[in-house]
């Protein structure tokens, strides 16, 4: 164990990634829970409405999946996972502006936000494979869970406490819910600066993500129903014959 202990300590990209998934966790579970608290309790959306929200980001993200795949294999997975971040927190910034009266937003936030986070979600797991020492995969795979799980489930306690101080001490629950949710889209925006600073083979710049989004055929595709007829996933192999 000691042999292996040495084996990660000594993958600097393999751990700079833990570090990312650790702000990632924090950021994602601290207020994250209580986005549907805030739907019920100060948007005033039922149960029905709130599940064909994530019904639709669930849909949404399965139709860009293709495409999101398509760009992790041709560009790497970091530059992507960057890209998918920054489009996806970028709309969360909607949350401290949601009232009432615009609760219609939703509708289009969370489709967004499934079909630009599946791609951080997909390239999670395939740069995780690409980073592990191989002299101690098991032990790397078990350090990266226990370090994020912790992280996610102190969370939530500190979030939970920073919103029960909050609510005992402000009269508007509306002010102090949208000045919480800023952290989500703050801190994962910063902590996807620490992914960039992963060094993954043949991975390419991010700049050339953003050149590829302008192709009007890989938006399209990102929308595109394709794969309801034909999903493969894994690369076919030419036929040598």
């Amino acid at each position: 164990m000691h042999e292996q202990a040495r084996v990660v300590l000594g993958s600097r990209s393999f751990l700079v990634f833990i570090a990312f998934g650790s702000v990632w966790s924090f950021a994602a579970n601290c207020f994250g829970p209580f986005y549907h608290v805030f739907m019920f309790d100060e948007l005033g959306l039922s149960a029905f409405d709130v599940g064909l929200l994530a019904t639709l980001a669930q849909l949404s993200g399965a139709l860009s999946l293709p495409a999101w795949g398509l760009l992790l294999d041709r560009y790497g997975n970091k530059s992507v996972m960057t890209f998918s971040v920054i489009l996806w927190q970028a709309a969360n910034f909607a949350w401290c502006f949601l009232t009432p009266s615009n609760r219609t937003i939703l509708y289009a936030m969370w489709i967004w936000g499934g079909t630009t986070g599946a791609g951080f979600i997909l390239g999670q797991f395939t740069i995780l494979l690409r980073l592990l020492p191989l002299q101690a995969k098991s032990f790397a795979i078990g350090v990266n869970l226990a370090v994020t799980s912790l992280v996610a489930a102190i969370a939530p306690v500190t979030g939970g406490a920073i919103l029960t101080w909050a609510l005992a001490r402000w009269p508007d629950p509306l002010t102090v819910y949208h000045t919480c949710f800023l952290l989500q889209p703050l801190l994962a925006l910063g902590g996807s600066m620490l992914l960039l600073q992963v060094h993954e083979p043949q991975a390419s710049p991010l700049t050339m993500v953003f050149g590829a989004m302008r192709n009007i055929r890989t938006l399209s595709g990102v929308f595109g129903l394709g794969f309801l007829v034909n999903y493969v996933f894994y690369r076919a192999q030419k036929n040598e014959r």
